[in-house]
């Protein structure tokens, strides 16, 4: 999950690395053979609803959470299916409908990649799976992360992890770096190669005295811009009300390491956070981490 982040129309350019065609061919293919896209949100949208059958009126309806969207591509040669959490949609109306849209273009230059794969001769269907879910929400700042996963033929599939940060009020995304003050980013930096090197000989089986020479290679393999090493960046809820009890940083296969290693997730705590943080952000964050052990993929 390119950085600072991969949205659903970004993800595309990803499709390329692991076979298939060039978008501007899909751009030209799709003039022809536009994709078929089903969106579904709580229901199937033409079957008529009379109203007698309409649900009552709730008065305080900040609890109600609107119902998933769920979008299907389906050709000869393409298989594709999103989902994005109906918290997204109850707390920011506006980034789920730019996510969606995002999702039906990638989904529509998918179909007409895989359709042009097949007319030179392939006969590997393409398969994708996209997911957003909300992760937390302070304020008017609200966290999304989602998994990109794709099949376009190569090797093996791929995957994206990565996060949007948001501020309904503006309706602007927030850039991860901006949580961080300059001196923050060497603090976080430097935690992070730390943590990353420790969880590489976890996962490696690898013994303690392996260590400096993996701290080595996250010196190496580590992206040296912030937008990049601090791109994938999700916010986790607080057992304190109204604050981010932390936050997770997402690499993609790729991003510090080999596809075998698979993707990593680090968890930074409120209580580690202690000098990293702008003073916009800041008060923001604290108490415990309301959530179960961050899971890797």
């Amino acid at each position: 999950m390119a950085k600072p982040f991969i949205s659903a129309g970004l993800a595309i350019c990803w499709l390329t690395a692991c076979g298939g065609s060039s978008p501007d061919a899909a751009d030209a293919q799709l003039a022809g053979d536009a994709a078929t896209i089903d969106v579904v949100a709580g229901g199937d949208p033409a079957t008529p609803t009379s109203p007698d059958e309409l649900p009552a009126i709730v008065e305080d309806i900040s609890e109600e959470v609107a119902p998933d969207i769920s979008i299907t591509v389906e050709s000869e040669m393409l298989t594709a299916a999103a989902n994005i959490d109906g918290a997204i949609t109850s707390f920011a109306p506006a980034l789920s409908d730019r996510i969606k849209a995002d999702v039906e273009l990638a989904f529509a230059k998918a179909k007409a990649m895989a359709a042009e794969d097949a007319e030179s001769g392939s006969s590997m269907a393409h398969d994708y799976q996209y997911d957003f879910i909300k992760s937390a929400s302070v304020g008017d700042l609200i966290s999304v992360e989602y998994m990109n996963m794709f099949y376009t033929g190569g090797a093996h599939p791929n995957y994206v992890i990565g996060g949007i940060l948001h501020d309904r009020a503006s309706g602007e995304d927030i850039a991860p770096s901006l949580l961080l003050s300059e001196a923050g980013q060497a603090k976080m930096k430097a935690h992070l190669m730390d943590v990353l090197a420790k969880k590489k000989l976890q996962r490696m089986l690898m013994t303690p005295e392996d260590l400096p020479a993996l701290r080595e290679e996250v010196m190496d393999v580590f992206p040296k811009e912030v937008e990049y090493w601090f791109g994938g960046v999700t916010l986790v809820p607080s057992k304190e009300a109204g604050k981010f009890g932390g936050l997770v940083v997402h690499y993609s296969p790729y991003e510090v390491g080999s596809y075998a290693e698979g993707s990593y997730d680090i968890l930074v705590k409120a209580s580690e956070l202690g000098g990293m943080l702008s003073d916009t952000y800041a008060p923001m964050f604290g108490g415990e981490p309301d959530i179960e052990e961050v899971d890797e993929h």
